[in-house]
């Protein structure tokens, strides 16, 4: 089993100090988020995965910002500015040679007055480029699960699909029919737990999902990339300050450590 962690886990600190203690953790992988709204702390997207790599550490997939998503449903100027930008970070991945990005299909449901087929038409599109470069395009389940349904049962077969299981947790609490449902199709995992109230990204066992099961649902499915984490530490936002007094050493150790629990080592 290879195990790997969003390189956001609730620690501001510099980008290499990050690497270096989830390479020291024992993790093999990393997500990274492949925008440029940190560009300024954590260096661009390409550098990003430059540093990884160096850091003897897989690049796993890349997640494309979710903000501003929603805008792909309409012909406007920010629609058709964030679907350029859409296309431009697929042909840099493809130049990197990052073969997935995650992509959530709407921000957080479906906009009510949002243009289904205007959006799947501007996603097919992205699709088709993506094989061109060799860049799978894994659609992110969020809670809004039947609007993603739709989108699914509409687009390009050579979709791919990103489980989220906090996501899933959430919106169908034990049910995990969508690990048959498209168990040929999973292309990327985020693995976090809740307890239902909230998307709260917590490591597996803090929150309520029943992990045995999501083992065996997961493993009956195509998938056989990494076990990658999307859990970070909580954060108190009133108070401005996190949730628990733990080094990120600890924490990093209880996160890779919940995956040997749940998921074990081939």
């Amino acid at each position: 089993m290879k195990t790997g962690i969003f390189t956001w886990f609730g620690y501001i600190l510099p980008f290499d100090e990050k690497l270096r203690l989830i390479k020291e953790a024992g993790f093999d992988a990393v997500c990274v988020w492949w925008g440029n709204e940190f560009a300024e702390s954590d260096g661009s997207r390409i550098s990003q995965m430059e540093a990884a790599l160096k850091a003897g550490l897989d690049v796993d997939n890349g997640h494309l910002p979710y903000y501003g998503c929603d805008k792909l449903y309409y012909s406007s100027l920010d629609g058709e500015e964030r679907f350029g930008f859409y296309r431009e970070s697929i042909a840099q991945a493809g130049r990197a040679g990052l073969d997935r990005l995650v992509m959530h299909p709407f921000e957080l449901s479906m906009p009510a007055d949002g243009n289904i087929d205007f959006f799947v038409a501007r996603l097919n599109t992205l699709i088709e480029e993506g094989a061109r470069s060799d860049v799978a395009i894994c659609l992110e389940n969020l809670p809004d699960m039947d609007s993603f349904h739709r989108i699914v049962q509409k687009a390009d077969g050579r979709l791919r699909i990103c489980y989220d299981s906090g996501h899933n947790h959430k919106d169908c609490g034990d049910d995990l029919s969508f690990l048959d449902r498209y168990r040929s199709r999973i292309a990327a995992v985020h693995l976090h737990d809740n307890d239902t109230s909230s998307d709260s990204h917590l490591i597996p066992g803090e929150g309520t999902i029943r992990w045995d099961e999501v083992r065996d649902a997961l493993a009956l499915t195509s998938y056989d990339r990494s076990m990658m984490l999307e859990c970070a530490l909580p954060y108190d936002q009133e108070n401005d300050r996190p949730e628990k007094d733990i080094k990120p050493e600890e924490y990093l150790r209880e996160a890779i450590a919940s995956l040997h629990k749940y998921f074990g080592r081939e």
